[in-house]
């Protein structure tokens, strides 16, 4: 993050992925808490994606998990929030967190190498 600050940057992006289980999860909380506590010392925006992409999120849960995320997310001190495209009706709940940046994803292209890796570090 030092890094990218000295680079000009004016805010980094971290990912919080959903629906791979509790291991990758927790792992994943943790580094997004240390990368918010970084960017809070060296006061550098930071924007938290939501991906509920994993084998545990179905048409069932999905709306909840990205819910549950923002909620997350909001209580930890993001700078901003990328939320996938949702339903009108959770996109009106969503709305509720007017007083933190909310945007919408609203298309979806193949998972970044780094989604890739990341995700293959927990599954093997």
């Amino acid at each position: 993050m030092e890094n990218a600050l000295k680079t000009g940057v004016c805010a980094c992006v971290t990912t919080f992925y959903l629906g791979y289980g509790d291991d990758l999860e927790a792992e994943n909380i943790r580094i997004i808490n240390e990368q918010m506590r970084k960017s809070a010392r060296i006061e550098l925006p930071l924007f938290v994606e939501v991906k509920a992409e994993g084998p545990r999120i179905g048409k069932q849960n999905y709306s909840r998990a990205i819910k549950m995320a923002i909620t997350m997310l909001t209580e930890w001190g993001a700078d901003g929030i990328l939320v996938p495209k949702v339903r009108e009706d959770v996109f009106k709940e969503l709305k509720q967190f007017d007083y933190h940046p909310l945007f919408v994803r609203y298309s979806h292209h193949a998972k970044r190498k780094s989604d890739v890796y990341f995700l293959k570090m927990f599954q093997s």
